[in-house]
């Protein structure tokens, strides 16, 4: 299997655009036996950590430093600061299922520094399923709260939308700042397309 690099993201962008660009062949998917299955299998290499930046603030997500955890611990939020060069703000794709042509349907967000995925807080009173929902990161399983689909927008920018709860990831627009501060929450709230819910790789 290939590993998902930033060099096949040129050739991925007239198909199927990817943030992270893309590994992914029909040969990978022959062997995914789990392809249309509610949990696909760990087949698929993640590609080199990027920054991931929100197009309304300028922003860039990480977890949190401050959850008493120094950012390491199950369950620690995700937020918005300003870009630097932290693993706390190093994403890797994971490509979790492909179609039968081989293109990826659903990836993980796996941090760098933490070497744990992104989903909904199920612990939310909601199940992981409202609007309004915090984004945390928890040891990575493959369930599908970690599935997320990139809907490219054009112009770089994409939506990720959750497999489980069918909304998607944006800043908290009510956090003081109208989401533009550092420290403002990522969210999942129902996918509008506007621009706190725009990302791109930094």
């Amino acid at each position: 299997m290939k590993p998902i690099t930033r060099s096949c993201l040129a050739g991925v962008l007239a198909v199927a655009p990817i943030l992270l660009g893309s590994g992914a062949t029909a040969a990978n998917a022959a062997t995914d036996t789990s392809v249309g299955t509610a949990r696909s299998a760990a087949l698929h290499a993640a590609a080199s950590p990027i920054r991931i930046k929100n197009e309304r603030s300028q922003l860039c997500m990480e977890v949190n430093q401050a959850d008493g955890t120094s950012g390491m611990g199950n369950g620690a939020g995700i937020l918005q600061f300003t870009c630097h060069t932290g693993a706390q703000q190093q994403w890797s794709l994971f490509a979790e299922e492909l179609d039968g042509a081989g293109n990826i349907r659903y990836v993980s967000f796996i941090n760098a520094r933490s070497g744990k995925c992104l989903e909904p807080n199920q612990a939310d009173g909601a199940s992981g399923m409202g609007n309004g929902t915090g984004i945390v990161q928890f040891t990575c399983h493959h369930g599908l709260q970690q599935h997320w689909r990139q809907i490219y927008l054009g112009g770089g920018h994409f939506q990720f939308r959750n497999r489980r709860s069918d909304l998607c990831m944006e800043v908290n627009q009510a956090d003081g700042t109208s989401g533009m501060g550092n420290g403002a929450g990522i969210l999942q709230f129902t996918c509008h397309g506007g621009a706190q819910q725009q990302w791109s790789s930094a």
